[in-house]
Parts: structure tokens; sequence; C-alpha cells
């Protein structure tokens, strides 16, 4: 039985490899001359890690966007402070990734007119489902247009041919394997095949949403895997918000040149401090499951980070809890006392009941203040996801999270319902319990004004 399963996990392995290698027709790399005009800071970031772009994508886009003139720049204690900008006349015209870019940038900075870059930048990190994803989908489907790369299992007669021989060879190849092995009828000649076959189109499942560089796009990788040392060596103008300047650091931040992006200066060289409270931010892919610590809010009037806040809470339960576990420590030292009489130990058990019983109490105290319901005005600010055990812990499912700021500090409250409801910017009614942080009602009231960002706008 276990060399079967070897013999199979080997031919599994070998036909996804084989799958990957001809699951489309090879092709040709694109003139040398012809690379450059491949090359936008996205693309590059693109190219060079694999078809998995980065957060650094985002990031170059905005740079990339200032240096053609859709937004403004300018300087701002170590960081670059972006407005926007009425398009320059004959501007080449915008991919679908870059509009949607500008219009991200657009509804930002609907309230303010102006921000600093990392507020700008980290809304792909604060919301994931709402901002990030939709921009890898379309800089990956503007990849595949210019033939920079393909998906690693194509919807082609040839991958489905390929896939059906495959299955068969691994069937009947374990089936040759383990037959002079068995023991019984239903051994390993019946169950070895299906779990190779089932491992295998498993593995199928998780490469359709694979892509791999083609030989365009391995060209232009190597190209600007060259171009990283020079830009390494030179490093960005950090204080020059010129066009030419913004385009090279553009492509610094897409290269992962580091220091290169806006707030985080390049080791050993000269400049002004970062902002207060400001960040490095993260050049890695946004993970959708991950929550932010802080977030970027404009609801005051003026640009801060805060904190995302507390989720919600046990409210005056958790001190009925406490008294009920002094009450508990109690009888223990009483009957420690009982049994063993006067000593130190008894004494433990009932110095623990009084710390308990007096935080069970303060904390009653404390909630019995607050009132049991209030309203307020907020702004979304993070939006997220977390995976939560189902009932039975056989599985695991997400549950929507979002966080919003009152001007003073953050709130965070869980459920699909509020999740789905909002999106990030959005200015919102929301009535919770303070005793227990839970969120009882939540009313929109107001969108980021997003125009929609076309070719006639441009």
């Amino acid at each position: 039985m276990l060399a079967s399963l070897g013999v199979a996990a080997v031919l599994v392995i070998a036909c996804w490899l084989v799958l990957a290698r001809l699951g489309s027709p090879r092709g040709r790399a694109a003139p040398p001359d012809a690379l450059g005009e491949l090359a936008r800071p996205a693309m590059v970031n693109l190219v060079l890690r694999n078809c998995t772009p980065g957060a650094a994508a985002y990031h170059a886009t905005i740079l990339d966007l200032a240096a053609r003139g859709f937004l403004t720049v300018s300087n701002d204690q170590g960081d670059l402070l972006v407005t926007l900008a009425q398009a320059l006349p004959g501007a080449p015209g915008l991919t679908d990734y870059e509009r949607q870019v500008l219009s991200d940038m657009r509804a930002r900075l609907a309230d303010t007119g102006a921000a600093p870059f990392a507020a700008l930048a980290e809304a792909c990190a604060v919301d994931v489902r709402g901002t990030w994803d939709p921009f890898e989908n379309k800089l990956i489907a503007e990849a595949r247009d210019r033939g920079i790369c393909r998906p690693l299992l194509p919807d082609t007669a040839r991958t489905v041919l390929l896939v059906f021989a495959g299955t068969a060879a691994i069937a009947a190849v374990t089936v040759l394997v383990a037959w002079p092995h068995r023991l019984g009828a239903l051994d390993g000649p019946v169950w070895t095949p299906l779990i190779a076959v089932i491992v295998f189109w498993f593995g199928l499942g998780q490469m359709e949403d694979e892509d791999r560089l083609t030989a365009t796009g391995r060209a232009l990788a190597t190209a600007w895997k060259r171009e990283q040392a020079g830009l390494a060596a030179a490093g960005p103008a950090c204080d020059d918000a010129v066009p030419a300047s913004l385009q090279r650091r553009a492509f610094a931040v897409a290269a992962g040149i580091t220091g290169a992006a806006p707030g985080s200066p390049m080791p050993g060289v000269p400049g002004p401090g970062r902002r207060r409270g400001a960040r490095r931010l993260r050049a890695a892919r946004p993970e959708r499951k991950q929550r932010p610590g802080d977030a970027w809010s404009s609801f005051s009037g003026t640009w801060r980070l805060v904190k995302t806040g507390p989720g919600e809470g046990t409210g005056m339960g958790a001190g009925v809890a406490m008294l009920a576990g002094a009450v508990w420590l109690g009888v223990i030292a009483y009957a420690l006392d009982l049994g063993v009489g006067a000593g130190p130990l008894p004494l433990i058990p009932l110095a623990a009941a009084v710390v308990l019983a007096a935080g069970g109490v303060r904390r009653l105290i404390r909630l019995s203040a607050l009132p049991d319901r209030a309203t307020f005005d907020s702004q979304v600010v993070a939006r997220w996801e977390q995976e939560i055990d189902s009932e039975s812990g056989s599985s695991k499912s997400a549950d929507g999270y979002i966080s919003v700021d009152d001007g003073q500090r953050g709130w965070t409250f869980s459920g699909d319902a509020a999740y789905n409801r909002v999106a990030l910017g959005d200015l919102v009614r929301v009535t919770v319990n303070p005793r227990s942080r839970k969120l009882i009602e939540l009313t929109v009231t107001g969108r980021p004004r997003r125009p929609p960002v076309t070719p006639d706008r441009l």
C-alpha cells in the first residue's frame, strides 16, 4: 500500500509539472524595442514577482499617475502630499487598472482635497476586497492582453485532453502497482487510484487560479532585474516632485528598492524627518484576512492614523463572571482551611478571590455608569475578514469586520450584514451598546464621491 501511494505521489506531481509546461503552446518574446512600451510600474512589479503583484504595484501606480499629470504632489515633512489635478491635454489614455486607482484617489480626496501619500496607498491594504482585489484582477487581465502572462491552465481543448490523459495514466499505473500487493478485493487496487485522482484534481483546482510569465514576460523581467541595481545605486529623489523624478521613483517602488516609498527615505540619503505617526508601507501582497492595527481617517477634517479599536466584548457579563469566580475561590479557601487548618495555603486562593472580586465590582460600577445605547456619526476606515470555526468545529468560514472612526477613537464591528453594506470611506451613523461594544444598527449617510474615470474625461 505504501509503495503504491509513493508511486501515485510521484505520478501526480509529474502530471502537474507536465500540464504546467505543456498546457499552452510556447510563444516568442517581443522584440527588445517593444519591451519599453510594456513597462509600466505596475507591470514591472508583476513580472518581477512572477505574476503575483504586491501592494507596491498599487503604490507605484499612484506615483506614475502623478508623474503623468493626473495627480499633483508636493513635499510635506518627508512625505508626499497628494491632490487631484486636471489631466494634461494630449495625455495618453489609461488602462482599466489605472482608471480604478485614479477613481480610488478621487474618492479618498473628495472631502479633504489633499492627503498624505501613505493614506492613499494604504487603501489597498485596509480594504482588500473592495480595493485590492479589483485592481489585481484588472492588472492581470491587462498583462494577459499584452502577452506578458498567461493562465497556468488555459481553457483550451489541449488542456482538457492533457488533464484526462494524466488522470487515466495515474489511475492505470497505480492500479498496476497496487494489484500484486492486494490483500482483499477492496484494498490498494481500489483506494490508491481513487486517492491519487482526487489529489490530482484538487491540485488542478488550485492551478486554475495561477498565472505564469510568457516569453515576453520573462524577457521584461530579465531586463528589469538589470535595472534594479541601477535604481538602488542612484536612489529616487526624495525632495524632487518633478515628473521625471516621480517616474523614476514609481519604478523604484515597483522594483522593491528599499526606502523608495514616500515617507521612508533610503538609508544614507539625507532628507527631512518622517511625518509623526507615519509608518513604512508594506510592499507585500495584501491579505484579505489580515486585520490592520490602525488605518487612516479623514473624518475629523484632517488625515490621521487611528487604532481600529477593540471588537465586541462581554460587557457586564464579564464582571458577573469575575464575581462568580471570586466566590468559587473563596469556597476553595474555606475548604483548605477546614482540611489543613490555619496556615499560608488557604491564604493564596483567598487573596486571589479578593483581587478578582475587586476587579469584578470595579467593572460593574464602570459599565453601569454607561448608557445601554449610544448613537454617533463615523467613517469606515477599514474592512477585512477573519476565519471563524463552525459550531461543530469541522470547518471554517470567513466573517466580515469593519472599523469606524468617530473622530476620537476606532470601533470594530463584526458580521457580514455590516461588512457587505459599506465601502471604505463611507459615512455611517451607528447605534451601539457601549457596555458591550455590540453593534445595534448601522445606516449609511454618505458615500465617497467617485466620478467615473472614462477616456472621455481624460
